[in-house]
């Protein structure tokens, strides 16, 4: 019987120190301001940094396995920009793409802007979330802590305040886009005691019935297009630079599926290599 007590109590006091060792969560607001220091100190490093992307777009079957389609593969330079606005103000940040090669040769003009290629110009997903001109449109929480690797996270939600509204479908030559206002919310993972950013998790509310509208000119007729399922996770890694020395926390790989009922369901994977930096004339404030 004493031996059962001492391990009880054994017990009890491990789980009272491991309490003791995880420390509260900061209230959200702290969280949030803690969260957009740290990305204006990674977006004005990111601007002076170059990296080779990999793209590689995957048809795939219900099964989510790829099916007997040939995968099309680009390699592009991309970098972060943006430029000071009239007002003293910056614009928002983007990611500027350069094509370099499609399927292992180099591009012709008709390669360009196919319909599920990263464009040329895209927006930086991170500074829009976490923008305060954003954060009226926006609803965040803090749902607990998880681990990554050996790193704990404060895992935080955003949802769009936007009522989920019907779906638009917008046409621009022969590529068809969907945009349904209120289906968006993402999940940030970010570092319990740095708040850098360790992942980014993008949701689409689902399933969503679109109908797509015959074209004349193409010949296609109407379509009726069930999204089931589009979810994207970006996986943020270390990375080392010297002179000066630093280590930044800058993606390594984005994996995005977008799963249908009626068409072609696909997963594209991009993957983030080779880190070095430019030139620019930005200052970096510490």
């Amino acid at each position: 019987m004493r031996r059962l007590v001492l391990l009880a109590v054994l017990c009890v006091g491990t789980a009272s120190l491991r309490a003791e060792q995880t420390p509260p969560v900061e209230p959200l607001s702290a969280v949030l301001n803690h969260v957009r220091e740290y990305l204006a100190g990674y977006l004005a490093r990111a601007q002076s940094i170059i990296c080779d992307e990999a793209v590689t777009i995957l048809t795939i079957g219900k099964d989510l396995m790829p099916t007997d389609a040939r995968a099309r593969t680009l390699r592009s330079e991309i970098r972060m920009s943006w430029e000071p606005a009239g007002d003293g103000s910056t614009s928002a940040p983007v990611v500027l793409r350069s094509l370099i090669s499609v399927n292992g040769k180099p591009p012709k003009p008709k390669d360009d802007d196919k319909c599920f290629d990263p464009t040329a110009i895209s927006p930086e997903a991170l500074s829009g979330l976490f923008s305060p001109d954003n954060q009226d449109d926006l609803l965040y929480t803090i749902n607990g802590r998880k681990r990554i690797g050996q790193r704990s996270a404060l895992v935080v939600e955003i949802h769009t305040r936007e009522k989920m509204g019907r779906s638009e479908v917008v046409k621009v030559e022969t590529c068809i886009s969907v945009h349904t206002p209120g289906s968006a919310w993402w999940r940030v993972w970010v570092d319990a005691t740095t708040y850098e950013v360790l992942r980014l998790e993008e949701f689409s509310v689902g399933p969503r019935d679109v109908t797509i509208p015959a074209d004349k000119k193409l010949g296609t007729p109407e379509m009726a297009i069930v999204f089931e399922r589009t979810a994207a996770t970006t996986e943020y890694r270390q990375v080392k630079f010297s002179d000066p020395d630093e280590v930044i926390m800058l993606p390594a790989s984005r994996q995005y599926l977008q799963i249908e009922r009626g068409s072609q369901s696909r997963r594209i994977n991009y993957t983030y290599r080779n880190y070095r930096r430019f030139m620019t004339g930005i200052r970096i404030v510490q």
